[in-house]
């Protein structure tokens, strides 16, 4: 594939009005390194599914908010699963019916509204 079809792929589920997708993830120019690893990528990809799965397993990008955006996109099921794996054992899943989530420890802690409960 080439950049420009990439690019109109990107643009046409990016609903913000400053494409804030694309931003995150196509590298500016100026950033060398990252802007080829980019190219390359797009020349390897027979089509846009192979251009997600090859940018998402990019050594460069996988960890980049380009990847979590495209993640959210068009792998949202699937996205709690591999922050699963970016954290390891130090991933908690709670349920709260109070209305908020309490996080912290015996020094400073903060609730985080849930939007379940009363």
């Amino acid at each position: 594939m080439n950049l420009a079809d990439i690019k109109t792929r990107i643009e046409s589920v990016d609903s913000s009005r400053d494409k804030y997708l694309v931003r995150c993830v196509i590298p500016e120019t100026y950033l060398e390194e990252k802007y080829s690893e980019f190219t390359s990528i797009c020349k390897k990809a027979k089509d846009f599914d192979d251009f997600l799965n090859l940018y998402l397993d990019s050594d460069t990008f996988k960890y980049s908010q380009g990847a979590y955006e495209l993640y959210k996109k068009f792998f949202a099921k699937e996205l709690w699963l591999k922050l699963r794996d970016f954290l390891g054992d130090e991933c908690r899943n709670c349920i709260s019916d109070v209305g908020s989530l309490k996080i912290g420890n015996d020094a400073f802690s903060m609730l985080i509204s849930n939007g379940y409960g009363d």
